[in-house]
């Protein structure tokens, strides 16, 4: 399976590779995906920012979002820090 995302006008951005699942919206520049069973994010330009690896993933707000890794929760930046 391909998946596309667009902008918020309507307009084609970029497509991934169906290796991805349950993708969601674009929060704070990047966007969760997951990869079997573990969680990563993209970039708006398509790019793997931070590799499938968290058991669960939320959203970025404000430069940060909250994961969960192996029962423990806790909170990464962009960088995945």
């Amino acid at each position: 399976r391909t998946w596309s995302c667009f902008d918020e006008d309507g307009r084609f951005v970029f497509r991934f590779d169906s290796t991805f699942h349950d993708p969601f919206d674009f929060a704070g520049g990047l966007m969760q995906f997951r990869e079997g069973w573990k969680w990563g994010y993209l970039d708006t330009n398509g790019e793997v920012a931070l590799p499938p690896q968290f058991d669960d993933a939320g959203p970025f707000e404000d430069g940060l979002a909250l994961v969960e890794n192996n029962g423990r929760v806790g909170i990464i930046d962009r960088t995945g820090g």
